[in-house]
């Protein structure tokens, strides 16, 4: 998209985040200020990357844990491999079902800590 298309397209972020996800009127205020404060570059490279992803690509000491929204319509749950899936969850899981992201989170971390802590 040319970057002078990239601010006018963000005006319809809350609209969007309304229809797309199941936020609350605060995530969605938070995640449309986001937004507009990144630069068009930012975005462009942000949209870019979600295409480009390679998971796999992580130097082998950097362990990758991946959890994913079962209702994720941007990047859909087929197109992915995970270790745990959200029911319900979208996009933004770190903010519809933070108890769920900060579980798994958790989890990870202890088995991290117990395997270089026995």
């Amino acid at each position: 998209m040319p970057r002078r298309f990239i601010r006018p397209t963000l005006l319809l972020a809350p609209a969007a985040f309304k229809m797309f996800e199941r936020l609350t009127p605060e995530h969605r205020a938070l995640m449309t200020c986001v937004l507009r404060e990144h630069s068009p570059e930012q975005t462009r490279w942000s949209c870019r990357a979600i295409l480009e992803w390679e998971c796999c690509a992580m130097p082998p000491e950097a362990p990758v844990h991946a959890i994913h929204g079962e209702d994720d319509e941007v990047i859909p749950l087929k197109n992915v491999e995970v270790e745990r899936v959200v029911q319900g969850g979208r996009h933004l899981i770190n903010l519809q079902c933070a108890g769920d992201v900060n579980a798994f989170l958790t989890s990870h971390l202890e088995m991290r800590f117990e395997t270089q802590n026995p």
